[in-house]
């Protein structure tokens, strides 16, 4: 009985030690799995590109990414005025921010211009009449920049004959030497149309000298009143002088007999005869350096979304449509404008208190906003985000096919939001898209990425614009596959884009 009771006790002492035994080997084999799941690094991880506005968080060793985007809320901002000087002539500018020159200028208030008699003769600068603007361009021209001039300008009819000049001015005062360019005009008969032809001229104490002319046979340019303008630039770098009109009419090469540093700019007008009777008039003068007085663009604009510019009364004076490189370029030089029709017609060059307008491919508004002044050369920019809020890594060298889903959003009213990937090669993906507050794609198109320098594969690139106080929350999977989609990972995107 007693070796029975003790065969019991050894048999369950060995029962025990066995399934001990059992117990720990299930626990080093559940603690090396464990090793391998959690402590290996991620194939394609994301990282923190450094983008001004967006704040990154990573997590999971690089495979979540919490993205916070503080984008510019929706709006319009002059973000560069090229102008150095311009002028309505509203208040009589005369010694105040226009140096009579030469001759009789006056102000006409009824007109709210500078105006000059058709019989005004210089006694010295060839016979010229000049008024410059109050402000020394001499620093712009031994910079070799590109210096612009433009102005409206008409004419009452004119009695007597004689040949009629309209030019914009470049003069230095301290060694009485002068450009002028413009139009040179014969009145016919009517108002059918006079000969015209445009000069670009060089005068010094020896007499007049012809840089470039071109006949514009027959036009009614520089008619009775007609409203017109002359435009003109001197690229001060290859010495070349320009006429501009819609077009370009005339260039010349400015040979260095004939070079000179200006210290102003102005308008001109001069007459081979004083047997004639009548007035010129001159207006809207604006001054720019190397940009056209003839532009005004609105940058940061969404490919083909329409950008409209209005006058105070709220007539369209000029639409353009965005392009690839998200300009939209504004034409504000005037129509020509027939003046008995429309004498108070002056829109061009400076627009006062006109309004931007912006729509979207739909043709809905996005924005509009009015300025005191519009003027030729302005840059504005529409307010928004465009740049990377994620990087991708990779830790191997082998290329892989990526692409981004939308998974979930909430908010996003009245915004628009695309969401690319890009490789390091600069090709970018299709977007996933959100319009009006509405996704309209939930997925980017497939592209492939290989590790570069520094292991970056690609980023994702982001365009949006929000408005202001709202919110817009996407949650976005980050696919990407070595086996062409055999097997692929995943990584997980939240992103915010706050309208502040």
């Amino acid at each position: 009985m007693r070796g029975f009771v003790f065969d019991i006790l050894v048999m369950l002492l060995l029962m025990f030690m066995f399934l001990v035994s059992i117990s720990f080997a299930s626990v080093y084999s559940y603690r090396w799995i464990s090793g391998l799941v959690f402590v290996s690094s991620p194939v394609v991880y994301f990282s923190d590109p450094g983008t001004p506005n967006a704040s990154v968080s990573l997590e999971n060793h690089g495979t979540k990414a919490l993205v916070t985007v503080n984008v510019p809320s929706i709006d319009l901002e002059l973000d560069k005025r090229n102008a150095i000087f311009y002028d309505t002539f509203d208040i009589n500018p005369i010694d105040q921010r226009i140096i009579n020159l030469t001759c009789n200028w006056s102000w006409n208030p009824t007109a709210k211009a500078m105006q000059i008699a058709a019989n005004q003769q210089a006694m010295t600068y060839g016979g010229e009449c000049i008024a410059v603007a109050d402000i020394d361009i001499s620093q712009y021209a031994s910079a070799r920049r590109r210096i612009f001039v433009a102005s409206l300008v008409w004419r009452t009819a004119f009695t007597g004959s004689g040949t009629h000049h309209f030019d914009v001015i470049y003069i230095s005062t301290e060694l009485s030497r002068l450009y002028t360019i413009g139009f040179r005009n014969v009145p016919q008969t009517g108002r059918t149309g006079d000969s015209i032809t445009s000069d670009i001229l060089y005068w010094s104490t020896t007499g007049w000298r012809t840089i470039a002319s071109r006949s514009l046979g027959r036009s009614t340019t520089t008619e009775y009143l007609y409203l017109s303008y002359v435009t003109s630039w001197i690229d001060f770098s290859s010495w070349t002088a320009y006429h501009w009109n819609a077009t370009l009419l005339n260039s010349g090469s400015i040979g260095s007999g004939y070079r000179f540093t200006p210290n102003y700019v102005g308008i001109g007008y001069r007459t081979s005869t004083t047997r004639v009777s009548g007035t010129v008039y001159f207006d809207n003068l604006v001054v720019t350096v190397d940009a056209y007085p003839w532009l005004v663009n609105v940058t940061n604009v969404p490919l083909g979304w329409r950008v409209v510019l209005r006058s105070a009364a709220g007539g369209v004076i000029s639409t353009a449509i965005a392009g690839t490189d998200g300009v939209a370029s504004l034409n504000v030089a005037p129509p020509k404008v027939d003046l008995t029709v429309y004498p108070n017609y002056r829109d061009g060059f400076i627009i006062a208190s006109g309004t931007i307008e912006v729509y979207d491919d739909g043709n809905n508004l996005v924005v509009l906003k009015q300025f005191d002044y519009i003027i030729g050369g302005d840059v504005y920019r529409f307010n928004g985000f465009r740049g990377y809020v994620l990087r991708i890594d990779s830790g191997v060298a082998q290329p892989f096919q990526t692409h981004l889903t939308l998974t979930q959003y909430t908010g996003c009213s009245d915004s628009y939001i695309w969401i690319y990937l890009m490789n390091t090669t600069g090709i970018l993906s299709t977007p996933i898209t959100i319009y009006r507050g509405f996704a309209t794609s939930l997925s980017t198109s497939v592209i492939v990425m290989r590790r570069g320098v520094s292991g970056i594969a690609g980023y994702i690139y982001v365009v949006a614009y929000v408005p202001k106080g709202a919110r817009c929350s996407l949650l976005m999977e980050f696919r990407y596959s070595f086996s062409n989609w055999a097997t692929y990972g995943i990584n997980i995107v939240n992103a915010t884009f706050v309208g502040v």
